[in-house]
């Protein structure tokens, strides 16, 4: 197994956070409600699985959230890229960051934001959330 770094982590982080502004950029607007649901879906398991512990599966139904906005937006050369970096996304936030314990609250204004259609306000929570992510690789508990 290849052995991931702090800064190779960081690094990831911000260009999937890149990639997953720009998904969030040219999806049509507003989205359906299937997949306001489907997002829903994915945040509320995100929930469970990061309460239990479970970092890998949270991290699964995190990535599954960001992908049902990928796939809005239909850009397949997007689709690719963050597809090559899940595996370094993976054993990086396998190694670099424990399961978060945060509960539905942390979905819930970005949830609320989708259902009514501000792309403006979910890009700021799609910001706000990967630079907690910086912030937690940049400083890790010690």
């Amino acid at each position: 197994m290849t052995r991931t770094s702090p800064a190779a982590a960081r690094h990831t982080a911000a260009v999937l956070h890149g990639l997953y502004r720009t998904a969030l950029l040219t999806a049509p607007w507003p989205l359906t409600d299937n997949r306001v649901q489907a997002v829903r879906n994915c945040a509320a398991a995100h929930a469970r699985a990061a309460s239990a512990g479970d970092g890998a599966e949270a991290l699964a139904c995190e990535l599954a959230l960001w992908d049902t906005i990928l796939h809005t937006c239909a850009n397949p050369p997007l689709h690719d890229a963050v597809n090559h970096l899940k595996p370094v996304w993976q054993r990086a936030h396998r190694v670099h960051l424990s399961p978060s314990g945060v509960g539905d609250t942390e979905w819930s204004p970005f949830l609320t934001v989708c259902a009514i259609g501000d792309r403006r306000r979910a890009l700021h929570h799609l910001d706000h959330h990967w630079q907690n992510i910086d912030r937690r690789l940049t400083h890790p508990a010690t």
